[in-house]
């Protein structure tokens, strides 16, 4: 397992050292003003859609039957699946919460207003994929 460990750290250590420096210009790219690239997002926006609401019930799900065969069975099947039983749920409120964690932490960069305006479209098709805004302009 250290081994392991150490040439793992290894290779990220000389990726990180002998990559080559990216020069940005100041060209202006406009991502989100081409149809192609927000119906991609909007896709992207339809599956975490999907997800947000479909792993946390899947979760709760398999939790309640997993929960059910322990209290069918013996306690000490019970004591073991009672922990687990409240991470699944912990899990399946994080997975649920996501979308809205990201949001807040882009929301935590200073002057993110104004650098991610340009983007906006392409976060309206992410989070509102069946907004009536969620086309090129």
């Amino acid at each position: 397992m250290k081994k392991a460990f150490k040439i793992m750290m290894f290779f990220l250590f000389s990726f990180l050292i002998y990559t080559n420096n990216v020069l940005a210009t100041s060209a202006e790219i406009a991502l989100c003003e081409d149809e192609n690239v927000l119906k991609v997002f909007q896709i992207g926006g339809y599956l975490l859609l999907v997800a947000k609401i479909l792993i946390p019930i899947l979760l709760i799900i398999f939790g309640c039957v997993d929960m059910f065969k322990a209290v069918v069975g013996d306690s000490e099947a019970l004591k073991k699946q009672i922990p687990m039983f409240i991470k699944q749920c912990i899990a399946a409120v994080v997975v649920f919460l996501i979308p809205t964690i990201v949001e807040f932490a882009f929301t935590l960069i200073p002057d993110g207003d104004k650098s991610l305006e340009k983007y906006e479209a392409c976060k309206v098709c992410l989070f509102e994929p069946g907004s009536s805004s969620c086309k090129a302009e």
